[in-house]
């Protein structure tokens, strides 16, 4: 899940990969050990946003498009609204990959 396009990584998802969403999320206390292993991976909404754009970020330089807001946020599909939350973090990543974000809200 952390390779490719970024998904998520919440109970439902995993359990969904492993075709058991419902019963993973029921019976998560009877695997202490599977339990405490997974939320160690499970990320927030921002987590979850930031490798979104590090992989926008990584894509759009593939492709040789020009990183721009607009760009970012639809090759993350991430709403500008939650860019806005995590905007020190885009331009962390942006920095560290020597961009400019000049990006104008």
């Amino acid at each position: 899940m952390k390779k490719g396009k970024p998904e998520r990584i919440t109970w439902s998802t995993i359990g969904g990969k492993l075709g058991v969403s419902e019963w993973l999320s029921k019976k998560k206390e009877k695997l202490p050990m599977t339990k405490a292993y997974i939320e160690s991976d499970l990320e927030s909404l921002e987590e979850y946003h930031i490798r979104k754009i590090k992989w926008a970020v990584e894509e759009l330089q593939m492709q040789g498009k020009e990183i721009t807001l607009w760009n970012l946020a639809e090759t993350a599909g991430i709403k500008p609204k939650y860019m806005k939350e995590i905007y020190k973090e885009i331009e962390q990543v942006l920095n560290k990959k020597g961009y400019d974000c000049n990006f104008k809200w």
